[in-house]
């Protein structure tokens, strides 16, 4: 692993976690989440501003400009966007109509599709993760890793290093005892899967818009549905799983053509 590589991960994790013992710290003094809200948002930029902030540090004599206009640069892929939102839609479908079996309960019953929620859900999920952190994940540290490692072995290092980036999540989360053991276990599987599926897309356009645009579709559509937390997390982990084996195997093939 390069030294960049190294330096953006302790970066990314210090301000990441340093903003989440502050959100805590604020919500103790003041007694209100409001102040939190904000510092919370910021924080799952923690990539994006590791990137921007520490720069010089990363990649000495190069232009930071330069390097954030050449991950838009690529003309975008019809097909490759439609291929994104036809998974999501299958994950989706997939997601109800197991849940919908297990729960016995009618698919509309499981989706929440009020015109308000879907605004502001879109909105929160935008400013949040999609946008935050594929700068630093995909757009920084997937070039670095590649020095050193083939796609697929990459794909899964950065999805273990995504998910433990979420650690501070993770005890948040309300779970405790084998629930919350089960939470992790398929959150990180979860990550690794989708490195894996982001890798093949990006590798097929390579417009950070598409990572970003995996990413949104994966929040989004998850918060839709109006089911238990870890349930709904294991079905779309087991599902993200199926399509990564499958998107594993063309990375595979690719590296040994």
């Amino acid at each position: 692993m390069t030294k960049a590589a190294k330096r953006f991960i302790l970066y990314t994790y210090l301000i990441f976690w340093g903003m989440i013992l502050a959100i805590g710290g604020l919500m103790v003094a003041t007694g209100s989440t409001q102040p939190a809200n904000s510092l919370q948002i910021l924080s799952s930029w923690a990539p994006t501003l590791a990137v921007v902030i520490f720069w010089k540090k990363l990649r000495p004599n190069t232009d930071l400009k330069k390097f954030i206009t050449t991950k838009f640069s690529t003309p975008l892929n019809l097909k490759t966007v439609a291929l994104t939102i036809s998974i999501h839609l299958l994950f989706l479908a997939g997601s109800l109509l197991i849940v919908s079996t297990i729960l016995k309960q009618p698919i509309q019953d499981l989706l929440i599709l009020s015109p308000g929620f879907l605004l502001s859900s879109m909105l929160n999920h935008s400013i949040r993760g999609p946008l935050g952190e594929e700068l630093g994940w995909r757009g920084f540290l997937m070039e670095e890793l590649l020095k050193n490692f083939q796609p697929l072995t990459m794909s899964i290092l950065l999805g273990l290093i995504w998910a433990g980036w979420h650690l501070p999540l993770w005890f948040m989360s309300g779970y405790s005892g084998t629930d919350l053991l089960q939470y992790v276990l398929f959150f990180t599987l979860w990550c690794v899967a989708q490195s894996i599926i982001i890798t093949l897309l990006y590798q097929r356009n390579s417009n950070l818009l598409i990572p970003i645009l995996f990413h949104f579709l994966s929040n989004y559509l998850l918060g839709l549905q109006k089911v238990e937390l870890l349930l709904l997390l294991k079905i779309n982990a087991s599902l993200c799983l199926l399509a990564a084996i499958i998107c594993g195997v063309v990375l595979y093939r690719k590296r040994n053509l």
